[in-house]
């Protein structure tokens, strides 16, 4: 068995990403990219998600206002 070092490790995780998506069905999937959309965001500080929001989803904050 190989063994994860330095210089395999990205191709390994990518490798485990695309096996792990390939075993999803849609259902899934959407959980899995909602829930790390979610994450990403909330790593954000406040005035840079209301950028983000404003330049591709502006709706979102007009509905909130």
């Amino acid at each position: 068995m190989q063994q994860v070092t330095d210089t395999n490790r990205d191709m390994i995780i990518e490798e485990y990403a695309r096996a792990t998506l390939d075993g999803m069905d849609f259902d899934s999937l959407w959980e899995f990219a909602l829930e790390c959309l979610i994450e990403k965001k909330d790593l954000l500080t406040n005035d840079v998600l209301q950028e983000e929001i404003q330049d591709f989803h502006p709706e979102i904050l007009e509905a909130l206002y």
